[in-house]
């Protein structure tokens, strides 16, 4: 910390930084940044603000100092069954609602639909299936305030390219690996909400049936 803060000093004591100098430094560092969940989450949690279009140039240069360092919690979990256990274990980890609830979404590029839930991305628990933070959707009763958000079971996507040819839909790469955890405050988990929430995914040809927890998990 003491590091980042003498660096953000340098930056502010030399040229402005702008947009763009974040944009190409992100890019030398491999770091994704372009309408990114996880990126705009960090930013936000360093600055207050998700866009770098909206900081003033102290928060640029703020932003700037510490790409460095930017990804070193990350953790790659490379099955749904270890984030699983992982979440179990540690269920508060950082979390982005990049589509609350009431807002539209659309899944495997089909068209966009009202959301009866909060959906968002675990921010530094990767899926290698896209490089990207591992998915969740939040039961209507729980908030992503809560301390023991714990999955109580998952949707995936049918792995079936003659299904998504007929509905002349490009197949995502590693779609079969694309899980979707649904996280409750404690684990618990009503009939109504696992109901719409089984509705919500079967008017939509491109998922399976909502798999649920009991005692244990396939």
């Amino acid at each position: 910390m003491k590091l980042l803060f003498e660096n953000w000093r340098q930056f502010l004591s030399e040229e402005e930084i702008s947009v763009e100098d974040i944009h190409k430094r992100a890019d030398e560092l491999e770091i994704p940044w372009d309408d990114n969940a996880e990126f705009m989450a960090w930013t936000k949690e360093l600055t207050g603000k998700s866009h770098l279009d909206d900081m003033t140039s102290e928060e640029l240069s703020k932003i700037y100092a510490a790409l460095e360092n930017r990804g070193d919690k990350k953790r790659t979990i490379n099955t749904k069954e270890e984030l699983i256990d992982f979440i179990r274990q540690e269920p508060n980890q950082k979390m982005f609602l990049d589509n609350p609830k009431g807002t539209t979404k659309k899944f495997g590029g089909v068209e966009p639909r009202v959301l009866p839930f909060d959906y968002g991305e675990y921010t530094e628990l990767i899926n290698p299936a896209d490089g990207m933070g591992w998915d969740f959707l939040l039961t209507p009763s729980s908030s992503e305030q809560d301390e023991s958000l714990l999955p109580v079971g998952h949707i995936s996507y049918i792995e079936d390219q003659q299904l998504w040819d007929e509905n002349e839909r490009e197949m995502p790469a590693n779609v079969g690996d694309n899980h979707k955890l649904v996280l409750s405050q404690g684990g618990e988990i009503s009939g109504e909400e696992k109901d719409l929430i089984t509705n919500f995914f079967s008017d939509m040809w491109q998922f399976r049936e909502p798999e649920w927890y009991g005692g244990d998990h396939e």
